[in-house]
């Protein structure tokens, strides 16, 4: 055991700089409208206006006068979290049961926009690698105390398995 919380001590920081985006903060929100992806619907949102932040606190997250993270559009009706700009048609086509879906719709109601943007992306086969980091993400987002530590605990658990996993690049 003593040794694993080493390795983890050791894997943890080096493996946070390479799953961290580049550093953007957000400045400005300026109004946007967009197409839902899964339902074709069209809404009105705030998306950011990149800038650099100040400084990152020990979870990574970004800490500046203009807020830690981009907001992520969420579509009205189908609750679906748009957390990339394009989407190709197979992963639509995919996407779109798991959102119509009871279990999709509950969480929807429950949870934030990175958490559910983490599940769609479970859904789609993502790495833990990356699971890891928008669970990590989710945390910043969390507006509870519950909550955060449901999606602590899910971060630290994926990334418990990119530690158990090989290491890329390792000689």
């Amino acid at each position: 055991m003593r040794a694993f919380v080493i390795a983890f001590r050791r894997a943890v920081p080096a493996l946070c700089l390479v799953l961290a985006p580049p550093l953007a903060g957000a400045q400005t929100l300026v109004e946007a409208e967009l197409v839902c992806p899964i339902d074709g619907e069209k809404f009105k949102t705030m998306l950011a206006v990149p800038d650099t932040p100040l400084s990152f606190h020990l979870d990574l997250k970004p800490s500046g006068p203009n807020g830690a993270i981009w907001p992520l559009a969420k579509c009205p009706s189908s609750g679906f979290v748009m957390y990339k700009r394009d989407f190709s048609e197979d992963e639509l086509a995919r996407l779109r049961p798991y959102v119509a879906s009871a279990q999709y719709q509950a969480l929807s109601e429950a949870h934030t926009n990175y958490y559910l943007g983490a599940r769609l992306r479970a859904h789609l086969g993502a790495t833990p690698a990356h699971l890891a980091y928008v669970l990590l993400q989710a945390t910043w987002e969390a507006d509870s105390r519950p909550r955060y530590e449901q999606y602590a605990t899910e971060a630290l658990e994926t990334f418990k398995r990119v530690l158990a996993g090989p290491i890329p690049n390792a000689k």
